[in-house]
């Protein structure tokens, strides 16, 4: 694909260097990002699990998070207004965000509520009904998932009876396991993040625009008081945002009072054709605002290629059978988009073939390597942390009983999606993305559940423990970190160590939270996904391929084939003719609920975009930024608002006003 450098959207330099006579990596700066951390990791599994509120951590930058960094940062300024000395540095400010960027993975649907969800279901689950103890419990290892021996499981999803002790000890050991895991596909992620910052932010010039708000919010100010605060323009586009949350509030406590319908509806063009959805999310809008006008063109162009595709398919009479969880919307562009990313990544890393030749070179000593200094891990730890790590994956894989065909291929697809997606964050900005198709249902596929031994399905299930909604795990964050690490000055190896801390902050803050609320309330009464459908649905869907078991799907290969070489001819388009208007990495996810969700905001992004652009250029877009950026903090403001007002006057009973 072109050069980021060269795309048709100016963004105004932000210097992310810090004074040279203040240190990043302060005790300050990490216990600040400790606590984003925490209090991120509280706030979303409260609102999520007890208050019923919006659900704040779908996105790969959540609400909670960039609301609780806009208080910080608003705090902050204050603080330094009134006493300079004692406020914290823009570096400073930056390293708490990227602390609370990784940590704001685990709550929820994240990593922390499909984790307990699904190893806490197939015990309690099971049925004669449903046969779980005839074709998963054989079959899992008895270190894999709690059982519910003393009715252990049955307490967490039902709440603990009066006078019952909470059975901690049934958690211990498959917990222990499962967070082990965890760490390690962490520690993996952060070592592959590094090999490849210097190509994507040096070389390729990924303009992440997920960080280019942030970055406005955090720009010095001679007064004190963050800068963007005395801008009438960014006050416009809050007034706009947070008008609209408030009066929606408002209408919680009358009934009379009509709700703006920003939550859209269905407008269906003809028989046979999926509708299009009018939902219009402000936090959406403002991000995508950030992005180049090519990608946001080509997220809604392929969306729209999307239902075009599907209408003519349906017209015609061709089916495929759906796929399951996790995937796009139809088996179709399930296949296609798997097959796209799969190229787009692929051709990533021919493209860094000599940035990665010069790292191994540089982690083996010999001659020639690529510069380390300026890396979180040197690339010595890099390339071997990333093969052992991986080696230790594949055994903890097989000792779950995965066969060897098996763990290839999901191993394979897991990379693919958790760079494609880190890749499409960092490129496209695209708030919600998510995998096309799962790994596990890519390697059913692949090989056949005829050929896939009941311990390998079995273990194939479990692992959706670690799902996270098919949002590329710890990547597409840790993309992030590296990014936001370029306002270290000096040595950059405190930041990783501080973000890993965070990390475990979230996890024991998450984890704990539902485990305690767990066999108070009931997980059954969560009313969250990972706890009510989600968790259940993996293991019906692997169940009903055990029972109806098939040879290798060529069909949706041959599709996925299909998404590969369409993306190969749109990349080689890209690249050789200067006047190409499409982008070829909206093929990646056209048919994702997510994007479906997104695709309006994505096209007025571009439409106003491209107006201001054309009327103004890269002045008029740079003054343009900060009334986005208040549409970003006035949505964050009255979702606060929302929460505030459930809390106090409908607890237990809140109200969505946000999730995709």
């Amino acid at each position: 694909m072109r050069d980021e450098a060269q795309s048709s959207t100016p963004s105004p330099h932000h210097s992310t260097t810090p004074s040279p006579h203040h240190p990043i990596v302060t005790a300050r700066s990490f216990l600040t990002g400790l606590a984003v951390a925490a209090v991120v990791n509280y706030w979303v599994t409260y609102a999520e699990y007890i208050a019923h509120a919006s659900r704040m951590n779908l996105s790969q930058f959540p609400l909670a998070l960039f609301a609780t960094f806009t208080a910080l940062v608003v705090g902050n300024g204050l603080v330094r207004r009134a006493w300079p000395w004692a406020g914290l540095e823009r570096g400073e400010l930056l390293l708490a965000l990227a602390m609370g960027t990784v940590a704001a993975v685990i709550p929820t649907c994240g990593i922390a509520g499909f984790l307990m969800g699904v190893v806490a279901s197939p015990y309690y689950f099971a049925s004669p009904e449903n046969k779980w103890d005839e074709f998963i419990l054989p079959y899992l290892p008895a270190w894999i998932a709690p059982t519910d021996a003393g009715h252990a499981m049955t307490w967490f999803f039902e709440g603990l009876p009066k006078g019952e002790r909470m059975p901690w000890e049934v958690w211990v050991v498959p917990l222990a396991w499962w967070i082990l895991l965890a760490a390690v596909v962490a520690f993996v992620c952060a070592c592959l993040m590094v090999i490849l910052r210097k190509q994507w932010i040096q070389h390729e010039r990924l303009v992440f625009p997920l960080l280019a708000p942030v970055l406005d919010m955090t720009e010095p100010s001679a007064h004190g008081a963050p800068a963007f605060l005395r801008n009438r323009v960014f006050w416009w586009g809050f007034a706009v945002a947070f008008g609209v949350l408030a009066w929606n509030v408002l209408a919680h406590f009358y009934e009379q009072i009509p709700t703006i319908p920003i939550s859209g509806r269905y407008l269906y063009i003809t028989r046979d054709f999926p509708p299009l959805n009018t939902r219009l999310n402000f936090f959406t809008l403002g991000f995508a605002y950030f992005a180049p006008v090519d990608v946001l063109f080509s997220v809604w162009f392929f969306h729209a290629a999307y239902i075009v595709q599907r209408g003519v398919l349906n017209r015609v009479g061709f089916h495929m059978p759906a796929v399951d969880s996790f995937c796009s919307m139809d088996a179709v562009s399930s296949c296609e988009g798997f097959g796209a990313l799969t190229f787009m990544v692929l051709w990533g890393l021919w493209m860094a073939r000599a940035h990665v030749a010069a790292v191994v070179r540089r982690a083996l000593g010999w001659p020639h390597g690529a510069d380390d200094s300026d890396e979180m891990l040197s690339y010595r730890t890099a390339v071997f942390g990333l093969a052992l790590g991986t080696a230790f994956i594949v055994f903890w894989l097989r000792h779950a009983g995965m066969d060897s065909r098996v763990v290839a291929l999901y191993v394979f697809a897991t990379f693919i999606i958790c760079v494609g997606m880190a890749r499409i964050v960092s490129q496209v900005g695209l708030i919600y993305v998510r995998e096309p198709l799962s790994a596990q249902v890519f390697s059913m596929y692949a090989v056949g559940t005829t050929s896939i031994a009941p311990q390998s399905m079995a273990a194939l299930a479990m692992s959706f423990s670690l799902i996270a909604l098919g949002r590329g795990l710890f990547l597409p964050s840790l993309a992030q970190v590296t990014k936001l690490s370029d306002a270290v000055r000096g040595n950059k190896r405190g930041v990783l160590a501080c973000v890993f801390a965070a990390l475990a902050v979230g996890m024991v803050v998450s984890l704990g939270l539902t485990l305690v609320w767990g066999y108070e309330h009931g997980a059954y009464h969560f009313r969250s996904w990972p706890f009510s459908g989600g968790s259940r649905a993996v293991f019906y869907q692997t169940v009903a391929k055990m029972r109806d078991p098939f040879e290798t799907d060529w069909q949706k290969l041959g599709f996925c084939g299909l998404g590969a070489g369409l993306m190969a001819v749109l990349t080689f388009l890209s690249y050789r003719l200067s006047w190409w208007p499409i982008h070829p990495v909206g093929l990646t996810v056209f048919g994702t609920d997510v994007v479906w969700h997104s695709a309006l905001a994505f096209f007025i992004a571009w439409a106003t975009k491209l107006i201001v652009l054309r009327i103004g250029g890269a002045s008029l877009y740079a003054r343009s930024r900060p009334f986005f950026l208040g549409i970003l903090v006035g949505y964050a403001a009255g979702v606060t608002l929302s929460f505030v007002v459930d809390v106090i006057w409908f607890p237990g009973d809140g109200h969505c006003l946000h999730s995709y």
